[in-house]
């Protein structure tokens, strides 16, 4: 179906399979050379791993502001909410932000969830739904630094679409 005229498309690179090794370094430092900040899921947990305990006690000095919520990039609960951690994206991060060895590897039980990134300016950089295998990136650079190494799949999308990515966090 045609676009109704006057309709703003944004495009965006939808990454089609999971980054791992080498590609997921030179990601991560895109991303954290980026500056601005980065988030983290956290789910109520009765028994956090050893993994879980080491992430949040090792970017504590990082947090930006925590909050309750039940949407963020990529992710609308319906009747849950899940504790949001927004941390700045500064070089300590990064080998932390290594630990799951791929960017889908942000799962429970033994990680935090869906891993996003913003830019200073607050624009959403890069979303994931880890245990999903989702992820897009927002930014023509950083999907021109990682897309020698990685497939990305360009694609449109409408204010329509602008809520599921919305960062309410």
């Amino acid at each position: 179906m045609p676009l109704a005229k006057g309709t703003r498309v944004k495009q965006f690179y939808r990454l089609v399979r999971d980054v791992t090794d080498d590609a997921y370094d030179v990601l991560l430092r895109t991303l954290v050379e980026a500056g601005g900040t980065f988030g983290l899921v956290w789910r109520d947990q009765l028994n956090a791993s050893d993994s879980v305990l080491a992430v949040r006690s090792d970017l504590q000095l990082l947090e930006v502001r925590r909050r309750r919520v039940g949407r963020w990039p990529g992710t609308q609960l319906i009747g849950h909410r899940a504790l949001i951690i927004t941390y700045r994206s500064e070089a300590s991060a990064f080998e932390v932000l290594r630990r799951p060895r791929s960017l889908f590897g942000w799962r429970a039980p033994d990680f935090p969830e869906d891993l996003w990134f913003t830019s200073d300016s607050g624009q959403l950089l890069l979303a994931t739904v880890a245990h999903e295998s989702h992820g897009w990136i927002f930014s023509k650079s950083i999907a021109k630094a990682i897309g020698q190494r990685v497939t990305l799949k360009l694609e449109s999308r409408t204010a329509g679409d602008e809520q599921y990515f919305e960062l309410a966090v």
